[in-house]
């Protein structure tokens, strides 16, 4: 599957288009590494009407990228992931990692998949008692000890980072 993640739903937001690029950005790194990725079920619960009737209306290039991969398992969420097991479509991604449903995830980078430092390490045990394959664009990482580490590393940054913004905020 392919998981996309930007920090708020709000227009006002920065990241505002960081969604589209993200899954283009994704589907291009699977089609250069021969990934190959799921199809969206019938009954994809990540997503709903108001959700397709969005991305239709929305900016035009955006427009292109939502309708061009519409019909694959593309996870997107707008969720700050600041707080641990704040985010719930990431939450039933776990739960079905967990099950043996979800084998790989492929993301733009490791902060869009945790961003706090609980979130970090389920995701990373779970990789160590290889229930799923982690994949990222702009993170080259390798189920060993030293990528585990690297990747713990990777969280532990983006964690500090994100409350290094709230403490400056206040």
């Amino acid at each position: 599957i392919v998981y996309c993640r930007s920090s708020s739903d709000e227009s006002a937001d920065k990241q505002q288009s960081s969604i589209p690029q993200q899954i283009k950005a994704c589907m291009e790194y699977a089609e250069k590494a021969g990934i190959q990725i799921a199809k969206k079920p019938d009954n994809f619960e990540f997503e709903d009407k108001d959700d397709i009737f969005k991305e239709d209306t929305n900016e035009e290039w955006d427009k292109e990228i939502y309708q061009k991969y519409r019909d694959y398992f593309i996870i997107k969420e707008r969720k700050s992931a600041k707080v641990p097991k704040n985010r719930d479509k990431w939450k039933i991604i776990v739960d079905r990692i967990k099950k043996w449903k979800i084998r790989g995830v492929l993301s733009y980078s490791p902060d869009r998949t945790a961003r706090n430092m609980i979130d970090g390490w389920e995701i990373l045990n779970l990789v160590w008692d290889w229930y799923v394959k982690l994949e990222y664009t702009s993170f080259q990482f390798e189920n060993n000890s030293s990528g585990r580490m690297l990747l713990w590393f990777w969280f532990v940054f983006s964690t500090m980072y994100s409350d290094k913004l709230g403490e400056d905020s206040t």
